[in-house]
């Protein structure tokens, strides 16, 4: 079933997975959507789940990680590293900020993405990707491969 949205001077279509034969119209969008922040990686039902991308927080950078303890050091890492040392570590804070900053920007997109299906199934459909688990867990984008196969098998409980 397809709907429009309104949002100024543009117009949305999209379509709402009710029955088997909205599937290719309606998977076809969530590539679309999923594509645009480089997500379908990690959603794409044709995928094993353990084919799937996960999204992996960065590791946080320690600056024992980049000095060589000697006997002279006071205890004081920071204070103790050599310039080459202090040097190496700046470098791995700078990266580790970036790719910080790209997972958080990624985890966005991805809850987006899992609200966005939420509005484009059926409601009652919604059991498919709901869990006993906490909220966040209710929409959480693995949910989905349980309702698009049900749907893409026939499943129209």
């Amino acid at each position: 079933m397809a709907t429009t949205e309104l949002d100024g001077l543009i117009t949305r279509t999209t379509v709402i997975l009710e029955k088997p034969a909205d599937w290719e119209e309606w998977i076809f969008l969530r590539k679309d959507s999923a594509d645009r922040h480089h997500l379908w990686s990690m959603v794409n039902p044709d995928l094993d789940e353990t084919a799937l991308e996960k999204l992996e927080e960065p590791a946080a950078v320690e600056p024992e990680q980049y000095h060589d303890e000697t006997e002279e050091d006071t205890g004081v890492v920071l204070k103790d590293m050599t310039t080459e040392e202090f040097q190496r570590y700046q470098q791995a804070e700078r990266n580790y900020d970036r790719a910080l900053a790209r997972h958080t920007i990624k985890r966005k997109a991805l809850n987006d993405f899992t609200q966005e299906i939420g509005r484009t199934i059926s409601r009652r459909h919604i059991h498919l990707i709901q869990s006993d688990d906490t909220a966040i867990d209710n929409y959480r984008v693995d949910h989905v491969t349980t309702l698009t196969v049900g749907l893409r098998n026939g499943c129209t409980s």
